[in-house]
């Protein structure tokens, strides 16, 4: 036991040792040496499928209806068929999530919309919030029903 642990010890200041430049790297794929940096995962994102959002929605359970007119696996625009249901979602690195609406629009048909600051400060990117109807700033926080 006392020689597995020394073994990591040493193992780990090896490594150290490697990436502060002190030693020589053996395993340059392998062992990141000084100014390099082990890459970050990339991040995960939802799968842009219709039956993905059915699952996600209690209320289109097994819809045939389901259309993804927007998803980058990130945020996702999605609409059903032959009726006015269009959802907007964000996926949180292991579901879809619906965003909240902020408020409603006061001209021409009655419909939610979203606050595009507050998107574009969760890192929502352009072609996603130019599709969802947005609200202007009386609307934000009005919700006639």
């Amino acid at each position: 036991m006392a020689l597995a642990v020394s073994s990591a010890v040493v193992g780990g200041g090896a490594v150290w040792a490697v990436q502060q430049g002190l030693l020589p790297n053996p395993l340059p794929g392998l062992i990141p040496g000084p100014g390099q940096h082990t890459p970050a995962p990339a991040p995960r994102t939802g799968d842009c499928s219709p039956q993905a959002f059915n699952d996600a929605r209690w209320g289109w359970a097994g819809s045939p209806r389901t259309r993804v007119h927007y998803c980058d696996g990130r945020f996702a625009w999605v609409y059903q068929a032959q009726t006015d249901w269009r959802l907007a979602f964000e996926f949180d690195g292991s579901r879809w999530n619906r965003l909240p609406m902020a408020g409603t629009t006061r001209t021409g048909m009655l419909q939610g919309c979203y606050n595009g600051q507050e998107l574009r400060g969760k890192g929502a990117p352009e072609a996603f919030i130019s599709r969802l109807p947005i609200c202007t700033p009386d609307e934000i926080g009005y919700f006639p029903w």
